[in-house]
């Protein structure tokens, strides 16, 4: 029923969905639309043609400019045409074209053009993705990839900072006064970023059994994103737009041969990936000259006033990979089916080149921090051979009894070499004079699923074994093990009643411990472990009891730590006659790291849902939906400052808590057969999350925190709501014309205390602070469309 409402309302409001979910793409034309519409008498033999053209005008008004209203779509005023299609047959030649929100950033166009032989398919997809509206920053993108700030701004704030004296009088409140004339007066940014996705397929039949395609797809990125570590360290944060100007190209061969007894196919694919833009610079607003000492990571503050004046990072750089694909099934006798899937791939990354050490020209050590000469290596020479196999077999040797099993390997192999560095440049202040080497991970998996079912008259009963496993390279553990068991039972009642229920228990356990290894891997010469994680379990806390229990690893991350799984769910579906069908769900999946002290301790999924369809007439069809989804999980860290509390009172918790609410319902009515039509579709959704935090008095996170009343919890986290209704009127004054006029109304806001509220300025951070918050928004239209 969720389906069929988003579904309808797209259909509605044409670039409308709802704003909280990001498509992956954007909804397919309207089901109608994708049936050929060749008069159903017509012999196939005959020539014939058909279409569809939409187009009308609309009136949108919103109360925000908040990027949310359109973060996937565009929602235009003035005149608009929603969809095209035009489809028919001329002698052999076969011909579908569609068109979808054709003067619209969001636009799509869909062809097929071909015969009995061969044909050619393309794809053309434009996704907007707006993330935020009317940002404020005080630098400015002077070429792509290159943010600078007004060198006479730059030097009256370094003038300032350094004539301060004392320098503890340099705080926020101080910083706060300093930057906020230049703050308002500041350039305004939106984030937003545009995908242009397509494909063309070349399809050739020579023959029956034989099946040729040669593919090219691309997709091309511009825009900005939210960028992350553009810093000068811990007290200054300068939030900016990640430019993007990339190209994904993907070109393919393929092969089928099907024939009565066995099917192949082969391939092979070359992907490129290259980014325009190879690196992100970016101006401290704080410093107009270079400058470094011991605490310039910490600036500006009491401290230090020292750092960089510009920053730089890297962007994802260019790489390739060449991909080989073989798959065989087999059709058997009894039922029987065998699948065998094998690829191969070779991945590699040495175009682009590695980025100095630092932007900061003060830095002399090693040489030149800002001398690239000076690196170890100039580029990755990156490497990675990935190598995946799939076998599926499927049997129904005697009546009634099903037998099926799966066997999965994925091989990621990482020879990319490794390198070490002398030291590194903490955030461009200060040199760090401690070798670290990179690490190259790798690792390899394997599943195996086998289950059986057998069928008693109406009840049909299921029970399965599985068994994963994984193999690292340069983590604590050489390998994790899990394995489960599987129950399922359906019962079917002729067409009126369907039940099923499943149960699932997993245990995961782990080989080959080396718990230093969390830390170890990326320093030459490894000191004491700076990291909860990467202590020894033998390590005893100041109550002279040992950090974890006796016989256990409590310091082990989530992703490898001893785990116990449970899933169980149950659906029924009733269709007392054929006019009503309820159904009713629930899922509950619950992951509990029983044996874990620090970090991820268990987390929950919970869903109930709940559809009616009802069809009380020829002229009335209704439906309605509702779901609650509760998500929870349980955390526990340790406060410490450069080495690892060993005082249990620095321990604190994290209770995460996210509760949805989703209601929908629509109907579709005929007024008057033949001409007028109706439809009616609502839905609205809630979030309500919380994230409850305890810290005991006294601990380091409360004495941090006691300025400002100690630890405190987070009762708005991520709590949205969205409303929307919508209604359609369609009056069919033709065979060929249709008329349509209709009204949308939607409402969405959050609040949250990480983004409700949030100004351009913060203790030791820039924010951009755009606006993708609340709004209201209401549309009407008006629609033609021909139908020849």
């Amino acid at each position: 029923m969720k389906t069929r409402l988003l579904v309808t309302m797209f259909i509605l409001s044409g670039p409308f969905a709802n704003a909280q979910t990001p498509p992956e793409g954007k909804p397919a034309v309207t089901p109608a639309t994708e049936k050929p519409v060749a008069p159903p008498d017509a012999p196939m033999t005959d020539d014939w043609k058909a279409g569809t053209v939409t187009f009308g005008a609309q009136q949108t008004d919103s109360s925000s400019i908040s990027s949310k209203f359109m973060e996937y779509r565009e929602v235009p005023n003035g005149v608009v045409a929603p969809q095209f299609r035009f489809q028919g047959k001329k002698n052999a030649l076969r011909y579908d074209f569609i068109g979808e929100n054709i003067t619209q950033t969001d636009q799509r166009f869909r062809m097929r053009l071909g015969n009995e032989t061969w044909r050619v398919e393309g794809d053309y997809n434009r996704i907007p993705h707006n993330f935020g509206n009317g940002g404020h920053t005080l630098l400015e993108e002077t070429s792509e990839g290159v943010w600078q700030i007004s060198d006479t701004l730059q030097r009256s704030f370094q003038n300032t900072l350094e004539s301060t004296v004392p320098k503890s009088a340099i705080n926020f409140p101080f910083l706060l006064a300093l930057v906020s004339p230049s703050l308002a007066a500041a350039n305004t940014v939106d984030v937003k970023l545009t995908r242009e996705r397509g494909n063309l397929t070349f399809i050739s039949k020579p023959s029956s059994p034989i099946e040729l395609k040669v593919i090219y797809s691309r997709e091309r990125r511009t825009g900005s994103r939210a960028a992350s570590g553009t810093s000068f360290g811990f007290g200054n944060v300068v939030e900016l737009p990640e430019p993007l100007h990339y190209l994904t190209q993907d070109f393919g061969v393929e092969g089928q041969y099907d024939s009565q007894r066995v099917v192949v196919r082969l391939g092979a694919h070359v992907n490129q990936f290259s980014n325009r833009i190879q690196s992100l610079t970016f101006d401290n607003p704080f410093r107009v000259t270079d400058s470094t000492d011991p605490s310039s990571y910490l600036a500006p503050g009491s401290a230090s006033t020292g750092g960089a004046a510009t920053g730089r990072i890297a962007l994802p750089p260019d790489n390739e990979a060449v991909i080989g694909n073989v798959s065989v099934m087999f059709k058997l006798r009894d039922r029987t089916r065998l699948s065998i899937d094998g690829s191969v791939a070779r991945s590699t990354q040495n175009k682009s080149p590695f980025l100095a050490y630092s932007t900061n020209t003060a830095i002399t050590t090693p040489l030149a921090a800002s001398n690239v000469s000076t690196l170890p290596a100039q580029r990755l020479d990156g490497k990675a051979d990935v190598r995946s196999l799939n076998v599926y077999f499927t049997s129904q040797p005697v009546p009634n009894l099903s037998l099926t099993a799966r066997a999965q390997v994925y091989d990621f192999a990482n020879h990319t070499p490794r390198i070490t560095f002398p030291g590194y440049a903490r955030f461009d202040g200060p040199w760090i004079d401690i070798a670290r080497i990179s690490v190259p991970y790798g690792y390899k998996s394997g599943r195996l699923d086998a289950t059986a079912g057998y069928r008693f008259g109406d009840l049909s009963v299921e029970a399965g074994l599985k068994r994963v496993t994984m193999d690292r390279t340069f983590r604590e553990t050489e390998s994790t093990t899990e394995n489960g068991v599987s129950l399922a039972a359906s019962l079917r009642r002729s067409d009126w009643l369907v039940v099923r229920a499943s149960y699932e228990k997993a245990k995961r356990d782990f080989d080959g411990l080396d718990i230093e290894k969390s830390e170890d891997a990326s320093f030459v010469t490894p000191g004491a472990a700076a990291n909860i994680f990467a202590i020894p379990s033998t390590t005893l806390q100041t109550t002279g009891q040992s950090l974890c229990a006796a016989g256990t690893v409590c310091n082990l991350r989530f992703d490898q730590s001893k785990k116990d799984i449970d899933r169980v769910g149950a659906h029924v579906a009733i269709s007392p006659n054929d006019k009503v069908t309820l159904s009713a769900g629930y899922l509950r999946t619950k992951d509990n790291y029983k044996e874990s002290r620090f970090g991820l301790i268990s987390a929950q999924f919970d869903n109930i849902s709940f559809d009616v369809d009802l069809a009380a007439s020829e002229k009335v069809n209704a439906y309605a939906f509702y779901s609650r989804e509760k998500v929870a999980d349980f955390q526990v860290g340790r406060q410490s400052g450069a080495t690892p509390s060993n005082n249990p009172i620095d321990d604190w918790t994290s209770t995460v808590g996210d509760k949805t609410d989703s209601l929908g319902l629509g109907a579709d009515l005929i007024l008057v057969p033949d001409k007028w039509f109706v439809t009616l579709a609502g839905q609205y959704q809630k979030v309500d999350g919380n994230n409850t935090l305890f810290s005991a008095a006294g601990s380091a996170a409360s004495l941090a925190r006691s300025g400002i009343g100690g630890v405190q919890s987070l009762p708005l986290y991520d709590d949205t709501r969205i409303a929307s209704l919508s209604a359609e009127a369609r009056y069919q004054f033709t065979p060929e014309w249709t008329f349509s006029f209709g009204a949308i109304l939607e409402d969405y806001s959050i609040k949250d205390l990480a983004s409700t509220g949030l100004t351009n300025y913060v203790p030791a951070s820039f924010f951009l602070a755009a606006n993708d918050g609340d709004y209201t928004a209401k549309t009407a239209y008006v629609r033609f469309t021909y139908h020849f």
